[in-house]
């Protein structure tokens, strides 16, 4: 099986004991996609959070370091030290259940039903715990977001990699090289056009988020795939990255094949330390 995408040796090693905590980043859904795969917690933080320099960029806009680990709360130590910011100690008693909007986000067809069941197994739990959990329709501005995620991050890598793609094309993988090829095909105003979207659709998202601690939503469409030659599907991670906001995915059960599956805790950018705590909160219910 696919431990994942591209920080997938981060999260199998994490799982495996080999390590406490590793790095991973993020450009579409390779810190949330693989540690759901490989059932640990993954902590993409508020986009700039932990600074970029000595990182090779590839899509400027989006490319976000995080951390993954076997708690929230050693992904919240981590961070913290990293960067001297105070998020809290996410265990700590909460004064009230959280308010969770649920979405499947803007491809809900595109998640398995043992997916789309453990999203409503783990807002019943939420429920039961008093929380309030209510449906969250996303405004047409986040779909427009979504839609354009891969010009974003296609055109913007091919910028980051313009020396390797002049100087080394026969060194690049043949999935990349072909999204590179892709990117080049259209002009730069789509670019334009795509980073215009995702700024709107953080405003909006800022605005009709008023009165959820978070969001809850799938971390994957399915458990992690047969095989080695494909690390699976980011549509569930790809709109909440372009948002810029805190990512949490935490283990919530088992796939049919016994494999692991998490849930997805998302908050409004720079609200990380309350985002890490709600991710608490959901992870104790499922554990």
């Amino acid at each position: 099986r696919t431990p994942g995408g591209s920080s997938s040796g981060s999260a199998a090693a994490v799982a495996d004991f080999m390590l406490p905590l590793a790095f991973g980043t993020q450009t579409a859904g390779s810190i949330i996609r693989p540690a759901a795969y490989c059932g640990v917690v993954g902590y993409k933080p508020s986009f700039g959070t932990l600074h970029r320099a000595g990182m090779k960029v590839c899509a400027e806009s989006l490319d976000t370091i995080g951390v993954m680990a076997r708690s929230v709360a050693d992904c919240a130590l981590a961070m913290a030290a990293l960067t001297g910011r105070d998020l809290g100690d996410p265990g700590k008693r909460r004064e009230r259940p959280p308010r969770l909007g649920m979405t499947l986000g803007h491809a809900p067809d595109e998640a398995n039903p043992e997916t789309l069941a453990l999203l409503h197994h783990v807002a019943a739990a939420c429920r039961r715990a008093g929380a309030e959990v209510s449906d969250f329709p996303l405004p047409p501005a986040l779909h427009r977001a979504a839609e354009l995620h891969p010009w974003l991050m296609n055109m913007e890598t091919r910028q980051g990699l313009a020396w390797e793609y002049m100087e080394r094309r026969a060194a690049i993988s043949p999935v990349l090289l072909e999204r590179l090829d892709w990117a080049g095909g259209f002009p730069p105003d789509r670019l334009d056009e795509a980073r215009r979207a995702a700024a709107e659709a953080r405003a909006v998202f800022t605005d009709a988020s008023v009165g959820f601690d978070a969001i809850l939503t799938p971390s994957a469409p399915v458990e992690a795939p047969e095989g080695l030659h494909y690390t699976g599907d980011a549509t569930f991670n790809l709109l909440w990255t372009t948002l810029w906001g805190p990512c949490v995915t935490v283990p919530a059960g088992q796939g049919p094949n016994g494999l692991p599956l998490g849930v997805q805790i998302v908050g409004r950018m720079g609200e990380d330390g309350a985002t890490l705590s709600t991710a608490e909160w959901v992870a104790a219910l499922m554990r």
